[in-house]
Parts: structure tokens; sequence; C-alpha cells
């Protein structure tokens, strides 16, 4: 097995007292001959001890400890916008729907949450009243109570244009 080019030449051709003499690179790992095995003291070096494991171990545990709470809570609060923009862009589709279908529309909220995915934990949806949009699309105007993960969004549908208008809570 050669050595890389780091290591000095003639190393394994050299007498003993010289091969004694000469320091190879920390490349090459000590040798017991002129085959250049490796020794024994060496080949027991390889790895690491199981206390240096349970170090390594045991730090991960209290980084994975300090950071997975908040990973969590952002995963909670991301699925939780989701639903409040996958309902936001319901509400103001619904007058190109009433103006495609040609026909009145009226929308409370178990129908409009209908082809939404699923509802989140804690999150409810509520009308002042249902909302009502005429065969041209225009709409009547309302109220949009949002209640998901603790905080209230409340969105005024705007009359005529059917547009959402955030209000404060």
């Amino acid at each position: 097995m050669a050595c890389p080019s780091r290591c000095t030449p003639g190393a394994r051709t050299a007498k003993p007292a010289a091969r004694a003499m000469r320091k190879t690179s920390g490349c090459c790992p000590p040798s017991d001959g002129l085959l250049m095995r490796p020794s024994p003291a060496f080949r027991a070096r390889r790895g690491f001890t199981l206390l240096e494991m349970l170090v390594v171990m045991a730090l991960l545990a209290m980084v994975a400890g300090v950071a997975a709470p908040p990973v969590v809570r952002w995963l909670e609060n991301a699925e939780l916008r989701g639903w409040r923009a996958d309902v936001r862009a319901r509400i103001e589709r619904l007058p190109v729907d009433a103006y495609v279908s040609g026909a009145p529309m009226e929308v409370d909220a178990a129908t409009l949450l209908k082809g939404l995915a699923a509802q989140p934990a804690g999150a409810r949806l509520t009308l002042e009243r249902p909302l009502r949009y005429a065969a041209n699309g225009a709409a009547e105007g309302g109220w949009v109570r949002l209640e998901a993960g603790g905080q209230v969004t409340r969105w005024r549908v705007q009359p005529l244009t059917g547009e959402l208008v955030e209000a404060a809570p």
C-alpha cells in the first residue's frame, strides 16, 4: 500500500535506525515493518468509545428537546394559516360562481366549508347572516368571523364586489 506523497520518500526502504529518525506525516499510520502494516496500537485507536457516543447522544437529545416545541407550534400555525387562506379564497370566489351559474346564490357557513380541506381542531367559522349574491355576481355584503388557534379574524364582505376587507375583531 503506497503512502500519499506527503510521506517522506524512502521510509519503507531505509535502514531501521534511519527509519526511526524520520518522521512521517500524520496521514501515514505508524508501521511495524517494511510492509507498512498498521501497528496494533493504531488499530485499537480507530472508532469512538462508548462514553464519547453517549455524550454526543445526550447533546443531540438536549438540542432536539429545545428545538422541538417551536417547530411543532410553527407547523400547527402553518396548518391554521393555510386553512384560513383557503376559507378566504373560497369566499372571494363566490361572486364568480354566482355569475357563472347565472342564478342567485345564498351561502351559509356549513355550505361554505363543504369544499374545503378538513377543518382544524378548534377552528370555527360564523357568518352574521348567509352571504347572498345576485345572478350577475353582485354581493349583498356581510360579515365573516373566523376563530382558529386562539386568533379571531373578521372580514367584511364588500357590497357589489364581494371583496373581503380585514376588520378589527
